[in-house]
């Protein structure tokens, strides 16, 4: 679709909020949406989702240019745009959403209780919930299981500040206490054989 330099202006005003190059045509999932005569560059958008808008320049493939921000209005008269408004509405989701998974995330914290020897059911259930919410439940209690060192060093600083005084020592010993995943088997294995159903 050929436009005018003026149309031109309005779409890229418009449509145009990210510019990343497209590396190969072929295959290429971008539409062109005008050429400019004055250069014969193509550009291409897609939108992804409503905030998300790709803009492409096929002629240069690896930056926006200053050809092309030539087209383009002073940043001030962009801060109206339709494109700007919903970057800055998705951030601002984004926003609320980590705040809204920090405070569940302390929430979970602060609800885990010292771990005694008669509360374990309850005190697991607690640390279980917390684990989901930081996607770790799998990566602590499977045997295949892999920590990052700080999330390693993020679970234990957890869960040894969640045990009760006579259960520390039973739990924690020099060869486990630097190692989350350790500090878990033998919590679990130390509960496992206290169980009244375990006992002989």
């Amino acid at each position: 679709m050929q436009v005018n330099p003026t149309q031109q202006l309005k779409i890229i005003q418009e449509l145009m909020s990210v510019h990343e190059p497209c590396e190969r045509l072929s295959g290429c999932p971008y539409r062109p949406v005008f050429i400019n005569p004055a250069n014969n560059q193509e550009f291409f958008v897609l939108t992804i989702g409503r905030a998300h808008v790709w803009a492409r320049e096929i002629s240069k493939r690896h930056q926006f240019s200053t050809s092309s921000n030539q087209l383009m209005s002073s940043p001030n008269e962009l801060k109206n745009s339709p494109s700007t408004n919903q970057n800055t509405n998705s951030q601002k989701t984004e926003s609320t959403m980590e705040k809204i998974s920090s405070t569940i995330l302390k929430t979970a914290l602060e609800a885990i209780p010292l771990l005694t020897t008669d509360n374990y059911t309850l005190w697991r259930n607690r640390i279980d919930n917390m684990l989901d919410l930081q996607g770790l439940q799998d990566s602590l209690t499977s045997e295949k299981g892999i920590l990052t060192s700080s999330d390693d060093v993020s679970l234990r600083t957890i869960i040894t500040s969640k045990l009760d005084s006579s259960i520390h020592p039973n739990v924690i010993n020099h060869e486990n206490e630097k190692d989350a995943r350790k500090i878990w088997t033998s919590i679990t294995d130390y509960f496992a054989s206290t169980q009244p159903a375990n006992r002989a």
